[in-house]
């Protein structure tokens, strides 16, 4: 089985998903990062009061290395808190 990993993510008003934060090893620490992730969305898109939020868990494909979360560097999310 593969390893499952976490993100912070957002579902825009067009269905299209986000991954904002990310990859984490457990659900608790994406959680963790969905309010300053969402705060980062509201700031520069007037639509994102209306947005869904929430984490999602994703087994990459095999050989594959796990997505980062677009907003990583703006959050400044400490490399101790992601997998590498």
């Amino acid at each position: 089985m593969q390893p499952r990993f976490f993100y912070a993510t957002v579902i825009n008003d067009k269905g299209k998903v986000g991954l904002m934060a990310g990859p984490f090893a457990s659900e608790a620490k994406a959680r963790e990062w969905l309010p300053a992730a969402r705060k980062a969305v509201d700031d520069f898109d007037p639509r994102a009061p209306w947005y869904a939020y929430g984490a999602v868990g994703l087994e990459p494909a095999p050989g594959k290395a796990a997505p980062r979360g677009v907003l990583n560097a703006r959050l400044e999310v400490p490399a101790a808190d992601l997998i590498a």
